[in-house]
């Protein structure tokens, strides 16, 4: 139980120091398999996403169960329509996306992505343009990956897309990549190194597939 109480006081205190995040409002609950879940409620979805990455950057959690709800304040609210504009935009001035391919529909601040992309990262930096929009409440990103073909060598062009992507160290990760799927094997330190060696993976453009074979913890 010591253990417990000394994790749960450390994501407190890692979520107080937050310059963009009230934690006044989020109740931690810790399970004995590693995994945090977060409940509650916050001013806005950026707060959300925050309190998730926090934890992830703590050693031996392995699963972040993010039920915070977004009740917006009046200053963080926005109707609809302005969501769907502002997320426009955001998607016509990212580099990574064609906003053409992208369909986004809001009801009630939850903003949908719809649409086709070729590479998996392509979807990642989609939702990633719009997740700092004022007014959203929720996110779903249900645009499909399409890109099945792979270049001659997709081995070589993958691993080094890999190391030069990957935040962790890398020498604690094996990975390999076939016809479009990476593995990902060893051990990771924490959830977020994890969550990085995934990254790196899914933003090479030639991987649609993350088979995910890592571990939690030194």
């Amino acid at each position: 139980m010591k253990h417990y109480d000394k994790l749960h006081t450390k994501i407190m205190d890692k979520l107080k120091v937050e310059p963009n995040l009230d934690e006044s409002g989020i109740t931690i609950f810790i399970k004995n398999n590693g995994a945090v879940i977060f409940k509650g409620k916050v001013k806005s979805y950026p707060e959300k996403y925050i309190a998730e990455e926090v934890a992830k950057k703590i050693e031996n959690i392995k699963v972040v169960v993010n039920q915070l709800e977004v009740d917006l304040t009046a200053t963080y609210k926005r109707s609809d329509a302005y969501i769907v504009q502002s997320a426009m935009n955001a998607l016509r001035w990212n580099i990574f996306v064609t906003a053409e391919d992208i369909k986004v529909t809001v009801e009630n601040g939850h903003l949908i992505l719809t649409g086709e992309v070729e590479y998996y990262f392509q979807k990642e930096r989609a939702k990633k343009a719009v997740s700092y929009i004022t007014g959203i409440t929720n996110i779903t990103n249900n645009i499909i990956v399409t890109s099945n073909t792979p270049p001659a060598n997709i081995k070589e062009d993958f691993i080094k897309e890999f190391e030069r992507n990957a935040r962790i160290y890398t020498n604690n990760i094996e990975a390999d990549v076939n016809i479009n799927a990476a593995t990902l094997q060893a051990r990771g330190r924490n959830l977020n190194e994890a969550e990085e060696a995934k990254i790196a993976a899914w933003f090479t453009p030639v991987v649609t597939t993350v088979n995910d074979l890592l571990t939690i913890g030194l």
